[in-house]
Parts: structure tokens; C-alpha cells; sequence
């Protein structure tokens, strides 16, 4: 109506009003087929890449299956060699124990832990022929020997024994070398097809990613493509019902037939109508654009249909074998805790073996600073005695002294003993000489009488310290004689001292070598720790990684399902339409 009087306004004709009728109407038409021609050839675009993203999906997850595979032979040969490895150990124990023991018992264990090492041989043929042998080689002359030093024990052949379990030895050590090399090869190969199965897992998650992308786009571009058409429908009906009422008498035949065939296809969804053409102006040449229109939906929905077949078809395939993808790393995760089990226990007899060392280590500790403390007193003891004999040598000497003083003295007392005996004489002569003089002579006398008693007792003073020297003599000699041998006794004691000094040094040496090997043994087995512990860890490690793998398999069959049902919603949306 705001047409039809905007058309009164400037006095258009019915021929200019037909032209800008048909101007308007083909303008209107033109754009609403361009814009659904352009989202159909962009759906079908998207479509293609679509399919080219769900065949590169399929591509990656087989991929993905034949890593798990590796990944799954690889745990399995690492559980083979370590069954190997704990089998021969087993066999060696019970082996070593017979050789002990004698007992019938370990003699049966023994060959019970042969056989079955024997039937793991037999596996380990199928993958390493050439090492199989050779453990099997190592391990039967291992056996051997070990059963004929078990005889050569029996018989009390003790040097035939020990030279045959020496022999033994060395074969269990190359058996040992064979296994470890085996062990390492498959643990590399265990990482590498984990990180072949972390690359796969990753590709399928951004595939299926890409893919759900895709399909998300598509449903967008479907619903603007059907909200389009409908508009443009709702609009070509309307703009031809105005249009109608305004030129209701020279154009309402064309367009009465072009709008039941517009009717008729946006009810029935029959894109096998056709506008009919009978003349070939404006209307003609719209009814010619929409007829091509309506091929190329037909041909879009067509390729449309047969796109959405095949991604269904391909979402189920992609479900089934993401389904057994699950079930292999069910598998798979189910002989990582088989291997995590094994290798925790040996863990924690690693672990005990290292505690005891380290016991064993600390009363060395303890046995080596108690000898460093003996061997500190006994120096001490010896600079003591020593010293104590330097002073003893002094005393001898200065004892010595002492006599030789003594006798200097005793020379002395007979310069002395012999003046007094010339006193006395010289006394006795005065007395005679005062006898003769008489009277005359009396003082004379008196003072020989004097000098006579000075000089007895001159020679009684001289007689005590005689005594005095000789027994001072006597005890500087004994003196002497004592501390001689107190210094024959101090330098035996000296030598003793010193004998235990050296005895002390061996044992703290001896303790202190016993301490090493403990701490080497102590490194050994904390290295054997760690690196179990390392092996642990990568087990949990690839346990977690199988659990990850199986929540991201788990997420792709969802999407995969999800994948699917969209297809079917719109394989439906396409059934809609009849082509």
C-alpha cells in the first residue's frame, strides 16, 4: 500500500509502474537467490572439507590403533623379560639354597622354577631368537654347574664345590647381562610407543575437534540457508501480493501462476516444481532465474544428502573402532598395573636391603670412632710414658750425681779422719812433752788434754758421717738400681704402647675400609632404588597416559555419537525436501 501510493504521487503510468514493478520484484528476487546460491555452494564447500576432515579422522585414528598395538606388544615383552628375570632368580635362590641346604625340597623348587623359566625361554623366542639362545645357553650351564657342585658338596668336595659354584657364578652374571640389555631395549621401546600413542591421541582430539567445528558450521549455515529462504519466500510473496492489489490488471495472471509455484514448493518442499514461462519480459526472466535457482538448490541438496549419508556412515565407523580402541587400552592399562605391582615389590626388598646396609655402616661409624678414640689415648699413653722416661733418665743421672758427690765426700772425711789422727798424735806428744816439763808443763797440759778431746771427737764426727755417706751411698746405689729397672720396665711398657698404638691404627683402618664397602654397598643399593623407583614412575607414568587415552578415546566415541546424530538430523532436514 505505501508503494501503490507513493506510486499516485509521481503519476507513473502502468507501463512505469510495470517496469519498476518488475525492476523492484527482480532486484528483490535476484538478491535473495544470489545470497542462498552463495550458502548453498558455501555449505557444500564446508561439506567437502567435512569429509576430507573425517577421512584424515579415520587416518589418524588407525594410526592411533597400530601405535596402541606397538605399545601394547612392547608392556607385554617388558613383563616377559621381567617374569624372565624374576623366574631366574627364583631358580638361582633355590639353587643356592640346595647347595646349602641339601634338602629335597629346594632340589624340587629348583627344578619346579627351571621349568617354568624355561617355558618363558620359549616365549622369548618368538621375538629375540638369538639373545633367547643365549640366555638359555648361560642359564642351562648355569644349572648345570650348580647341580654338580650340589653333587661335589655331597660328597665332602668342598674345593670342587666352590670351584664349580664360582663357575656358576659367571654364567648367572651373563645371564644377568643379556637380561638387562633386553630390559633396556624394551623400555625404550615402551617410551617410544608411548609417545607414538601421546601424538595419535593428540591428532584424533584435534581432528575430531576440526570435525565438530565443521559440523557446527554447517548446522549454523543450514539454519541462516532455511531462515533465508523462508524470508526471501515470505518476501517474493508479499512484494507479489502488493504488487497484485497495485497491477492487479495487466500483471496478475503471471503472477498468480509464479506465486502458487512458490506455494507449492515452500509447502510441500517439492524442489521439482518449475515456474512456468510465457513471455519474456521481467516476469519471464524471474521466472527463468528462479527455475535456475531451484536446479542449483536441487543439485546443492542432492550433494548435500549424499555428503550427510556418508558422514554418518563414517561417524559409525569411526564409533567401532574407537570402541576397540578402548578395549585395547583397557588391556593395556590392566598389564601396566601387573608390571607396577612386580616392580613395587622389588622396590621394597631394594629398600630393605639398603636400610640394613645403612645399620650396618653406622656401627662401623661407631666401631671406627671407638678405635679413634683407643688409638688417641694410646698415643697420649705414649707420649706419657715417654716423658715419663725422659724424667726417670734425669733422676738416674742426678742420683748418680748424688753418689759420686758421696764418695767425693767420703775423700774428704779421710783428709779429715787422718788430720784428726795427726791431732791426737800431735795431742799425745804434747802431753808426754808436759809430763817431762812437770809443774812448768802443767798449762801446757791442759791445753794438749784439749786439743786430744777436740781431735776424739773430731774422729767420732768424722766416724758418724762416714756411717751417714756410706748409707747415703748405699741408697743413691739402689736408687739407681731402681730406676734402671723402672726404665727397663717404662721402655717394655713403652714397646707394648706402641704395639697396641699400631694394633689400634690396623683396626680403625680395617674399620674404616669395612665402612666404605658398607657405604658402596649402601650407594649400590640406593642407586638400585632410585633406578626402580625411575621404573616405577614410568610405569605409573604410561598407566596414566593409557587412563588419559581412555577417557580421550572414550570422548571421541562421544563426539563420534554426537557426529553421528547430527547427521541424521540433517539427513532428516534433507528428506524434507523432494529432488
Amino acid at each position: 500500500m505505501i508503494i501503490e501510493g507513493y506510486m499516485k504521487k509521481i503519476s507513473l503510468t502502468i507501463a512505469n509502474k510495470i517496469k519498476v514493478a518488475s525492476i523492484c520484484f527482480a532486484a528483490l528476487v535476484t538478491f535473495a537467490l544470489l545470497y542462498l546460491t552463495i550458502s548453498i555452494e558455501t555449505n557444500s564447500d564446508i561439506s567437502v572439507q567435512q569429509q576430507q576432515l573425517v577421512n584424515s579422522q579415520i587416518s589418524t585414528i588407525d594410526d592411533q590403533s597400530v601405535s596402541i598395538e606397538k605399545q601394547t606388544a612392547s608392556l607385554l615383552q617388558l613383563k616377559l623379560i621381567n617374569d624372565i628375570n624374576t623366574q631366574f632368580s627364583e631358580m638361582r635362590f633355590w639353587l643356592y639354597d640346595l647347595a646349602v641346604s641339601w634338602l629335597n625340597e629346594s632340589e624340587t623348587n629348583a627344578e619346579e622354577a627351571n621349568e617354568k623359566y624355561q617355558e618363558l625361554l620359549n616365549k622369548l623366542d618368538s621375538s629375540n631368537p638369538e639373545i633367547a639362545q643365549k640366555v638359555r645357553s648361560s642359564s642351562e650351564n648355569f644349572y648345570d654347574k650348580m647341580i654338580e657342585a650340589v653333587d661335589a658338596y655331597v660328597e665332602d668336595n668342598r674345593v670342587l664345590g666352590n670351584s664349580l659354584v664360582s663357575k656358576a657364578r659367571s654364567s648367572a652374571l651373563a645371564v644377568d647381562s643379556e637380561l638387562s640389555i633386553l630390559l633396556i631395549n624394551a623400555q625404550e621401546s615402551v617410551n617410544a610407543a608411548n609417545a607414538e600413542v601421546d601424538t595419535a591421541g593428540q591428532k584424533v582430539a584435534q581432528s575430531a575437534n576440526d570435525v565438530n567445528a565443521s559440523a557446527g558450521q554447517i548446522v549454523s549455515n543450514n539454519s541462516t540457508l532455511t531462515l533465508a529462504a523462508i524470508t526471501a519466500l515470505f518476501a517474493v510473496i508479499i512484494s507479489s501480493i502488493i504488487f497484485c492489489l497495485s497491477l492487479l490488471k495487466t500483471i496478475i495472471p503471471p503472477i498468480e501462476q509464479l506465486r502458487n509455484t512458490l506455494l507449492s514448493i515452500e509447502s510441500d518442499a517439492d524442489l521439482t516444481l518449475r515456474a512456468s514461462i510465457t513471455s519474456n519480459d521481467e516476469l519471464g526472466i524471474t521466472s527463468n532465474a528462479l527455475n535456475n535457482m531451484l536446479d542449483k538448490f536441487q543439485s546443492t541438496i542432492e550433494k548435500l544428502a549424499n555428503v550427510s549419508l556418508q558422514l554418518q556412515q563414517a561417524a559409525t565407523r569411526t564409533s567401532e573402532v574407537m570402541q576397540k580402541t578402548n578395549q585395547d587400552v583397557n588391556a593395556q592399562q590392566g598389564a601396566t598395573d601387573q608390571v607396577a605391582a612386580a616392580i613395587n615389590e622389588m622396590s621394597h626388598t631394594v629398600q630393605e636391603v639398603a636400610e640394613n646396609t645403612a645399620h650396618a655402616t653406622n656401627s662401623a661409624n661407631i666401631a671406627n670412632d671407638s678405635a679413634q678414640r683407643g688409638y688417641g689415648i694410646v698415643i697420649e699413653t705414649i707420649n706419657i710414658m715417654e716423658k715419663l722416661a725422659s724424667k726417670m733418665d734425669e733422676a738416674s743421672d742426678v742420683i748418680s750425681g748424688v753418689s759420686q758427690e758421696s764418695s767425693s765426700i767420703g775423700g774428704v772425711l779421710d783428709v779429715i779422719r787422718g788430720i784428726s789422727e795427726q791431732t791426737n798424735l800431735l795431742a799425745l806428744n804434747a802431753a808426754i812433752e808436759a809430763a817431762r816439763a812437770g809443774d812448768a808443763g802443767r798449762g801446757f797440759a791442759v791445753v794438749a788434754d784439749e786439743v786430744r778431746t777436740l781431735a776424739q771427737r773430731t774422729h767420732e764426727s768424722t766416724a758418724e758421717i762416714q756411717s751417714v755417706i756410706e748409707r747415703l751411698q748405699n741408697g743413691a746405689s739402689a736408687a739407681v738400681e731402681t730406676i734402671d729397672d723402672g726404665q727397663t720396665i717404662t721402655k717394655a711398657a713403652l714397646g707394648q704402647a706402641e704395639s697396641a698404638g699400631n694394633a689400634l691404627k690396623e683396626i680403625t683402618q680395617s674399620v674404616s675400609d669395612i665402612s666404605d664397602v658398607n657405604f658402596q654397598i649402601a650407594s649400590a643399593a640406593e642407586e638400585q632404588s632410585a633406578a626402580t623407583d625411575e621404573i616405577n614412575r614410568n610405569v605409573h607414568d604410561i598407566s596414566q597416559i593409557a587412563e588419559q587415552t581412555t577417557n580421550a578415546v572414550e570422548s571421541t566415541v562421544g563426539a563420534c555419537n554426537d557426529q553421528r546424530d547430527l547427521s541424521t538430523q540433517l539427513e532428516k532436514l534433507v528428506q524434507q525436501f523432494k529432488i
